[in-house]
This record gives structure tokens, sequence and C-alpha cells, in this order.
């Protein structure tokens, strides 16, 4: 989906003209005419509308070779200066013998159905003007603004986002300023006008409030394909095209007049919360975006019904869209709550931690974090994860700085009678440390989400980067220990690489980070926990998100569901008897999936102590989640 490319280009066109002074090097004089009497006007129109059904085709098959030959051979007579009348005649009959032939591919088309709605009518008023551009929203552009450009630059990034399609004409009437800061018109015309698309028994119509036309699909237009972009816009390459794909209506009337032809863009308010076209007589000049009748004009439109949650939508579209790509970003460790972090990953994730000192213990739950300062008294509040957060954003976040020079810290935690301290410094300090807290990374990471704050709320993006595949994971699974708050116990194994035909446990060993442990005759490196959590996902499709403690036990490459129901403190997991078709693991430095998973038995060689993993049969080689209570 588009979302405002084409604004997007504008708008970066006048910040290059207000910032050096940019003026176009192309001019009225210097347009391509189309009135050639070497070749007629009607052999003109006839050429688009046959290269602009020729795409539909093409686009459906892309093995029609002869059409493509054709299309190519009739925009370079439109192209060209010296083309004969005879050469479109030509070229003409080619195009039609080759439609002819390829009248059994089957077409596919929705945009004037999408624009009129499930309810098979939706009026259209403009959007800009009539719309977001009025006062009443100034302070919805600043709320979007504002945490990616910074209170002090907000307002005047706003008035040049809205000045970006706001340009006062188009067509022959453009002024030289107006090419050279590259400002669109996007309003339809009058800017009072409204459009209704509708479907009746089959036929589309458009009216506009006076009169009603009936269309028929043409085909596809690739509006701006040939124009000399670089011209007016310098940040376009030299020799690269533009193009917008739209799908083209033709109206049955004969005197539908600037209503003859209709370009849809491929926007829908359901997708983008908006829609953009272009209209006209002259279906030469509709198919480019820069020169003609219409050259700097493609109208936006919004639902006449749109309510105050699409109203915002869009604003917020149209700056992310616009913006993002002007705003300076930070790269940083953030400590993340749970809910935050989970929103676009799960359906839901279980964070419960009972009183234990693990959640405190590096080597258990790093990738966590949690705020108290006593081992026995820490609950785990979220995960620390890599973001990248526009520098205006920066100061939003609640939470404490960290550096390399913030003062380290001890937490000595007990296992089975014994003490163990661990000090913490630089960026481990987001371990004991409140919600987004924060440390800078001076490189940008493989793996991060996409943090935003927008009137002190943040939210977190979806995990960018590609996962890398675990071939295959070999699960066991049995009743968990009662010391455990988790049962059944489901151990992972992977394939061996020094043992072919063998399994070993799966840790994520090699990614640990090393803090410092203090031992009686002085410290040595203490690996940490290098997984931070895990998603789950359901043959319904649907992923559950997994935390240490509550989840997965990695000193032993465990996970569990907390099914016993003779504890009343938590509930039952809602995995449990489901079946887990894929595994998410998310830690310290990558992210892994595993979709080939294989419930069995594994045995170890009493001298060798290699482990050879046996798969169940039937049913019982589905990983499905049982209801097991605890030894």
């Amino acid at each position: 989906m588009k979302k405002f490319k084409l604004f997007s280009i504008a708008l970066t066109a006048m910040f290059l003209a207000t910032a050096i002074g940019f003026t176009s090097c192309s001019n009225d004089d210097d347009e391509k005419s189309n009135d050639n009497p070497a070749i007629s006007n009607a052999s003109v129109t006839d050429l688009n509308e046959a290269i602009i059904k020729a795409n539909a085709y093409i686009a459906a098959d892309k093995s029609l070779a002869s059409l493509k030959d054709s299309v190519e051979k009739a925009e370079k007579l439109l192209a060209s200066s010296s083309s004969k009348e005879s050469d479109a005649k030509t070229t003409l009959a080619a195009i039609s013998a080759a439609l002819e032939s390829a009248k059994s591919v089957t077409l596919s088309e929705s945009a004037f159905k999408d624009l009129a709605s499930s309810s098979n009518s939706r009026t259209y008023k403009g959007l800009f003007a009539p719309t977001i551009l009025k006062s009443e929203y100034d302070s919805i552009w600043l709320k979007y603004i504002t945490p990616l450009m910074g209170s002090e630059k907000a307002k005047e990034a706003a008035k040049m986002l809205k000045s970006s399609i706001s340009g006062p004409t188009y067509g022959k009437n453009l002024s030289a300023e107006q090419k050279a800061q590259g400002l669109f018109n996007c309003e339809l015309h009058p800017e009072d006008t409204l459009l209704t698309f509708a479907v009746t028994d089959g036929k589309y119509t458009l009216s506009n409030g006076t009169n009603t036309y009936t269309y028929d699909y043409l085909g596809i237009s690739h509006m701006g394909q040939n124009d000399d972009w670089h011209a007016f816009f310098p940040q376009v390459p030299e020799g690269e095209t533009r193009s917008f794909d739209c799908a083209v209506y033709k109206a049955k009337e004969e005197n539908a007049g600037e209503y003859k032809y209709v370009l849809l863009c491929p926007d829908t308010p359901e997708e983008t919360y908006h829609i953009e076209f272009r209209y006209g007589s002259n279906i030469n000049d509709l198919q480019s975006a820069l020169n003609g009748e219409y050259a700097f004009w493609l109208a936006a439109g919004i639902p006449n019904d749109a309510d105050s949650t699409m109203i915002e939508n869009v604003i917020k579209l149209f700056v992310e869209e616009n913006l993002s790509g002007m705003a300076e970003y930070s790269y940083a460790l953030v400590n993340i709550p749970f809910e935050t972090f989970f929103k676009e990953e799960a359906v839901e994730f279980d964070a419960y931690s009972g009183a234990t000192t693990k959640v405190a213990a590096g080597n258990m739950s790093y990738g966590t974090y949690h705020t108290q300062t006593t081992a026995s008294e820490a609950t785990t509040r979220g995960i620390t994860y890599p973001v990248k957060i526009a520098k205006a954003s920066l100061s939003s976040l609640t939470g404490t700085p960290v550096t390399d020079e913030s003062p380290s810290f001890e937490v000595t935690t007990t296992a089975r009678r014994q003490n163990t301290t661990i000090r913490y410094s630089g960026k481990q300090n987001l371990f004991q440390s409140s919600d987004y807290s924060y440390y800078l990374l001076k490189d940008e990471p493989a793996y991060y989400k996409e943090l935003s704050v927008v009137d002190g709320k943040v939210s977190a993006g979806k995990i960018v980067g590609e996962a890398k595949e675990i071939p295959n994971l070999y699960v066991t699974i049995a009743a968990g220990e009662a010391h455990h708050d988790f049962s059944p116990q489901i151990t992972l194994y992977i394939d061996d690489p020094a043992n072919a035909g063998k399994v070993v446990k799966l840790t994520f060993s090699d990614e640990a980070e090393k803090a410092e442990k203090i031992t009686e005759s002085g410290s040595e490196a203490q690996p940490l926990s290098a997984l931070k959590a895990i998603i789950a996902t359901s043959s319904e499709g649907k992923s559950y998100g997994l935390t240490t403690l509550s989840n997965f036990f990695w000193g032993k490459s465990q996970i569990g569901f907390k099914a016993p129901k003779d504890k009343d403190y938590y509930p039952q997991h809602a995995l449990v008897g489901k079946q887990v078709t894929s595994l998410t693991f998310i830690t310290e430095k990558g992210l892994y999936v595993a979709k080939n998973i294989k419930v069995g038995t594994v045995a170890t060689d009493a001298e060798t102590k290699l482990m050879t993993f046996t798969e169940n049969s039937g049913d019982e080689a589905k990983f499905v989640i049982p209801n097991l209570q605890g030894k």
C-alpha cells in the first residue's frame, strides 16, 4: 500500500527548496506536447487507452511477451516527436491482436467496489482543506509530530507538512515557484465537492451531487512512469522514474466531461483511512503526474461520515509516513514492561512469578528487569530489549539513563543454602532499574523494536529483524517437580553439531553476557541468562508470550505452563490442551524460530554421555501441552 508516498517526495523537495534555494530546471516551454501534427490527438488517446488495457492483462499474466513488446512500441511512439499516424495505426492493430489472443486471461479488479464499501455506496469529501487542515485538528498534528521532531521544531514541521499538499493550483496554471517547491495540489475541484461511489446491480456509478455517470473498467495506468522526476525532485536519481499504479475507469456517457476517466490509487478507508485518485477528460495528461492539464494534482478524499478516530488515524499516518525519514533516531536498550513488549507479539502473556530470589539472579533472569534492591522482594516487571526511537522522544522516557559510568551494584542470592554475589556494571544496571530506563547503543542492532512516545504513552512495534531458523527442535514432556512453579516439564533439544544423529540441550550459551561473580578468593566471570522471552504459536494461529520463571526455567532448558489444579494462586495457562506449531526464542543477541517440532524421548549413553532422541508416533508426536500435575 502506498500511504502518501507521492506527498513524501513533494515534502522532501519543499525542504530542499527552503534549505538550498532549489529552482526547477524545467518550465512550461519544455513540456512535451501531445498535438504533434504527425500523429493525431485521437490516435494518441487510442494508444494511451490501449496501453492501459494491455497493462491489466500483463499484470494478470506476466508471460504475455507479444503484448509487452507492443506496449513498449506504443510508449516509444508517444515519447517521440517524429512519430507518424501510420506507425500509430500499426501499433494499435498489434495491441488489438495481442489482446484478442489474451482473452482467456482472467482480470481481477476491485478498486471501485472497495471505495463503494460493503454498503455498496459511500460518499467522500476532500481530505485536506475541507477536513484535516482545519484549525480544530492542529493539536492532533502536533501530537504526532512532536515525538519525531521535538517540541521546538514541531510547529514549523507542521506548517511545512501541510504546505506540501497545499499548492494553490495545478496544470497549465502552475507558477515557476510552485514547481520549484514541488508543491502538489491535493484537493477536489471545487473543494466542497462530494463524490459518491456506488455499485448497483453490478454497475459502477459516480455522482457529484448533480450528475451521475456509469463506468466500465478500462485497465491499469502506471501514472507518472514517463515523467522526468529528477527535474523537479533532485533526490530522485537522474533517469530513475516513479509511478503509481491506478485502476482506470471510463464513463459510458459522452457528456461526462471532467468525469470521463477516473484513476483510483490502491488506498481504502479501511487500510489507510483515506483515498487518492484523479479524474478528468484527457487520459493522455491524466497519465502524467508532472506535466499537462493535471500536473502536480492528485486528489485525496475521506468518507464524508468519517469519525474522530479515522481523522486522527489519517493525520497520524500522514505525519509518520512523511516525517519518519527526516527524524533523527537513536538505538538503545530499554526496559519495556511486559504489557507493552508483548502487545504486538502475542495475544496474551504470562508474567506471574512467585516469591523467589531467582528473579534477581542474573544467571536465571537476566534479560528481564526488576526495581527492588532486596533480592527476596524482587518481582520481574518486563524485558530489556534494543529499540529504535526518535531522539526527540528520548527525554519523554520516564526511566533512568544508564551509561558505562553508572555505579555498579551487587546482588546476593541464595540457592541450596549457598550465597552467590554478582556485581553488575554499565548497561547491566538495567537489570535493577525502573520501567523505560535506557542505555544508548553506538551501533544499530540486528534486532529491535520501534518505540514511540505520544502524549506520554509508550508503544512498541513488532520486532524488526528476520528470525533464524532452528531446523529441528526435539521435545520431551514429563510431569514437573513440585518445587517448580510450573508443570508439565518440557525439555528442549537440538541437533548435536559435533555428533550426527545425537541431540544436545538448547541453551543459547554462546550469546550469554558475563558479569562479575564475587568469591572469597576474588572474582570470576559469571555467564548471565541469554534468553529474554519465548513466543509460542498454537495451531489456531494465536501467539502467547512466555516469560522467565513463569514459563521457562533456562538453567535446565525447560519450559512449562503452570497446569497444576491443586494451586489456586495462578490460573491454568491458556496453552494447556492446545497444539504448539512453532516456538520463537527472543535472546540477548538474536531471534530464532523452530517450526519443525518433534515430540519423543531422550536416552543418554552411560559411557559416552551422548543423547539420542526417539520420536513418538501417531497423535503422540504432536506437540500438545498436556494437563500434567507436579510430582
